[in-house]
């Protein structure tokens, strides 16, 4: 049973949203501690299960903390970087576009 129960929750993707009343910077870094206990506590247990996968999605919304590239091969990485290198080599969409997340230089 366990066998079973580890494929079906390591296909389970998790989206929370949350709403506060709290304005400025002290009611953002409120959440935000929130969200990263939540997270550090979900990644022990599925370790715990060990269901637990390296891979990150690349939310839309994003915390600063996340690092999505972190999760991809070596391989797949390089060539993303090979590839922005050839189409983007004055790093446009690096050094203009705001926000989202920056791939690392190769």
């Amino acid at each position: 049973m366990l066998k079973t129960l580890s494929l079906l929750t390591s296909c389970i993707v998790i989206l929370t949203r949350v709403f506060w009343d709290v304005n400025g910077d002290e009611g953002d870094q409120q959440v935000h501690d929130l969200m990263q206990t939540w997270e550090d506590w979900a990644t022990e247990e599925s370790k715990k299960l060990g269901i637990y996968e390296e891979f990150r999605y690349i939310n839309y919304d994003g915390s600063p903390d996340d690092d999505p590239y972190l999760s991809l091969p070596a391989a797949t990485l390089m060539k993303m970087q090979e590839i922005r290198a050839k189409y983007d080599p004055d790093n446009v969409y690096v050094d203009l576009w705001k926000g989202g997340f920056k791939m690392p230089s190769a």
